[in-house]
C-alpha cells in the first residue's frame, strides 16, 4: 500500500466530506480513481496534471455529491532532467506539472473561496522549492515558483 493510498484512506476515515487532487491514471494515485465514495467519504479521479483543462472536470466531479470545495492539496510534481542542456519540452513540463498546476486548481477554486469567505490551498512544493535539488534545475526551479505562488496567494487573499 502507498503512502498516497494511506493517506487518502485516514481522510475518509477522519470524516471529511470531499477531496481532490490531480491524479494520474496507472500511477500509485490510480487505485483511487473511479472509486465509489462511501458517505461522507472521499472521491478520487484520473487526470493529467500538466492540462489546464483538468480542474474543469476534477473540480466540478465532487462537488456535485458533496458541496463545495473547501481544501485543495496541490502536490502534483515530475522531476525531470538535470542541467543546462536539458530540453525546452522538459523544462515546459516540469512548468506545467510542478507549477502550472497549482495555478490552474486555485484559478478555479479561489473566487468561490472568495466569495464563501472561506477555502485552503496547500502547496506541496518539497524541500527543493526552499533549498535545491541537486541533479535537476527544473525541478528546483519549478518547485521555488510553486511556493512562491502559494506565497502570494496567502498575501493577496488572507490578508
Amino acid at each position: 500500500m502507498t503512502n498516497s493510498t494511506i493517506r487518502a484512506r485516514r481522510v475518509t476515515r477522519r470524516g471529511p466530506r470531499r477531496e481532490l487532487g490531480p491524479l494520474r491514471s496507472g500511477g500509485r494515485w490510480s487505485a483511487l480513481a473511479g472509486r465509489a465514495a462511501p458517505p461522507g467519504g472521499a472521491l478520487g479521479g484520473a487526470c493529467a496534471a500538466a492540462d489546464n483543462q483538468w480542474p474543469g472536470a476534477l473540480i466540478d466531479a465532487p462537488q456535485a455529491p458533496f458541496g463545495p470545495i473547501d481544501l485543495s492539496f496541490a502536490n502534483a510534481g515530475v522531476g525531470l532532467a538535470t542541467d543546462l542542456d536539458t530540453s525546452d519540452e522538459d523544462w515546459d513540463r516540469s512548468f506545467a506539472i510542478n507549477t502550472k498546476a497549482h495555478y490552474y486548481a486555485a484559478r478555479r477554486l479561489v473566487p468561490g473561496w472568495v466569495a464563501r469567505g472561506d477555502g485552503y490551498f496547500c502547496s506541496t512544493a518539497s524541500a527543493a522549492g526552499l533549498l535545491t535539488q541537486i541533479g535537476s534545475a527544473p525541478y528546483a526551479v519549478t518547485k521555488h515558483a510553486a511556493g512562491g505562488f502559494a506565497e502570494w496567494l496567502s498575501v493577496t487573499y488572507c490578508g
